[in-house]
């Protein structure tokens, strides 16, 4: 089973909490739920998409990615 985690927002917020750092965080729940991970989000300008087929937890490029994700999510 996926896991999906949203946010609505009306100030840019910051997600890497949410994915590494709360109590279930995305990345613990990705032990069992490891299929792929993915986030998207609106930049202000356009919709930005990064997904990946591995787990949350064994991914390079997550951490990277949820750092920089910015704008109304």
């Amino acid at each position: 089973m996926c896991r999906l985690f949203g946010l609505y927002a009306n100030i840019p917020v910051d997600v890497e909490f949410s994915f590494y750092h709360a109590k279930n965080s995305m990345v613990q729940l990705s032990y069992s739920n490891y299929s792929g991970w993915g986030i998207a989000w609106f930049n202000g300008v356009k919709w930005e998409l990064v997904k990946e087929p591995i787990a949350l937890y064994g991914s390079e490029r997550a951490r990277s990615t949820v750092r920089r994700v910015r704008g109304l999510i």
